[in-house]
């Protein structure tokens, strides 16, 4: 790079590394190519969803199924989120999809099931009800309490200091995650996200 000119040299991006912000668009871009090998559909309205169908003469093609759905049965939907995939599929579909996985990035792919956390969220599945419970209670346990001990609380329309501002947005951001598993939270995330610019001692507490 000693001699590099931004000037009258551009340079060529050979290898996306993690960490750098063309990693993630990189790896989706092969994902793709992997998933639409093994047979699935990439989704119109969200590209995130993939899924997959059946007929009784094998797999259904992206151009087959703009033609007809009679016949067709769903064996698999995912989502992907970079390197991470969440779905369901028939057990037969599962081995498959793992190994074409396991074909182009290593045996390190891996499929987890009943109990398991994805991109934050804990997902424990209930085989006798059919049922997944979700939540986050993992980590509402890592978040801090904003100390109040140093606060004039008989006074709940003062204003914050600057601390403890820092304080209230970074703790407001770490419930604002939570709205992923607990839709009970919104009204009161969003009341508090209009006090954010000047929060006072009322919404502290």
């Amino acid at each position: 790079m000693s001699d590099f000119d931004i000037n009258t040299e551009i340079l060529d991006l050979i290898k996306a590394m993690w960490g750098l912000k063309d990693a993630p668009r990189a790896f989706s871009m092969r994902l793709a190519a992997t998933l639409r090998t093994a047979g699935y559909i990439q989704g119109v309205m969200d590209p995130q969803v993939w899924r997959k169908f059946s007929t009784p003469k094998g797999t259904v093609s992206e151009d087959q199924l703009d033609k007809a759905v009679i016949g067709f049965w769903l064996i698999a939907m995912i989502t992907t989120h970079i390197d991470d995939i969440k779905g369901s599929a028939t057990n037969e579909e599962q081995d498959i999809l793992l190994k074409a996985l396991q074909k182009d990035y290593g045996s390190d792919a891996k499929i987890e099931k009943t109990t398991f956390e994805h991109t934050g969220i804990q997902h424990e599945q209930d085989l006798s009800k059919g049922a997944v419970y979700t939540h986050q209670n993992h980590y509402v346990k890592d978040l801090s309490e904003i100390p109040v001990a140093k606060l004039d609380m008989s006074n709940l329309d003062k204003e914050l200091d600057e601390e403890t501002h820092q304080l209230f947005w970074s703790l407001l951001g770490g419930l604002a995650w939570l709205l992923m598993t607990r839709a009970d939270i919104c009204p009161f995330i969003g009341y508090l996200q209009r006090a954010a610019q000047k929060p006072l001692n009322r919404h502290v507490k």
